[in-house]
């Protein structure tokens, strides 16, 4: 299936738009909202984009935020980052997506880092924005991939990369195995090939900034149980509490699942 892509230059409306979603957010969420940030590339002026305005709400716990319903947010799911709520608003005149974590996600730092540094280098702008009209040249850019991702999106990936680590970034993120490169860094980490049932099985990379430095694959067994198939970091980071950290965050996703390892 493909999907429909559409790239336009940069509008001056994008931000106030933002502000008054912010407003209604942090309204229909009380005090359970802690912070709401205007992400993506609707976010970078004079960056084109797709005119979706994305959002980024930390929230205090995650089942707090289904309110968002009330005011026409459609609850997607995880999309492709575990622990975090992605939700949809589509009108005639308005799209966003909205991404809701936890304080404590590394989805906060990676976003407003990569939002910063576009913001702040105009070189770096101009090719990310050069990259996305060459990207729709390409038939194939329309298809989609993992999670239903675009390949477009997929392809952005090599240079979003590239930018965060000018920037220093070294933050780390669990993340479902989305595109080839993933796969490929979860194969050579376990040494084990990535199953195809959907269903059962589940597969996660740790990212260490922009290097990929553990993977895991977690086998649901029962509607309550589940089984830890295979785990590992990386040789060059073992030894540096990264096991520990990936475990903490498996485990937290299994919690919120209501998932118990056996």
């Amino acid at each position: 299936m493909k999907k429909n892509i559409e790239v336009v230059p940069y509008d001056a409306r994008w931000p106030e738009q933002f502000e008054l979603l912010a407003a209604s957010i942090r309204e229909t969420l009380g005090e359970h909202c802690l912070e709401v940030h205007h992400i993506g590339s609707t976010a970078v002026p004079g960056l084109s984009a797709k005119p979706k305005i994305d959002v980024m709400c930390v929230i205090d716990q995650l089942e707090y935020s289904f309110p968002l319903e009330k005011i026409g947010f459609e609850f997607g799911g995880e999309w492709n980052i575990p622990l975090r709520y992605g939700f949809r608003y589509r009108s005639e005149d308005l799209k966003v997506n909205l991404h809701v974590v936890e304080k404590d996600h590394g989805f906060i730092e990676l976003n407003l880092t990569f939002r910063d540094y576009l913001r702040e280098n105009d070189e770096a702008r101009l090719e990310y924005d050069r990259l996305k009209y060459d990207l729709l040249q390409d038939p194939t850019s329309y298809e989609r991939g993992s999670f239903g991702l675009p390949i477009y999106t997929l392809r952005k990936d090599a240079l979003i990369k590239r930018f965060l680590e000018r920037t220093g970034y070294t933050g780390l993120n669990l993340n479902f195995c989305a595109h080839n490169r993933e796969r490929e860094e979860h194969h050579r980490i376990l040494g084990t090939e990535i199953s195809q049932n959907a269903e059962a099985d589940h597969h996660f990379i740790l990212y260490c900034g922009s290097q990929i430095i553990g993977a895991a694959h977690v086998e649901f067994l029962s509607e309550t149980e589940c089984a830890l198939r295979s785990f590992a970091i990386d040789a060059p980071y073992q030894g540096k509490e990264y096991e520990a950290q990936m475990r903490k965050r498996l485990e937290k996703w299994l919690r919120q699942k209501g998932r118990k390892m056996l």
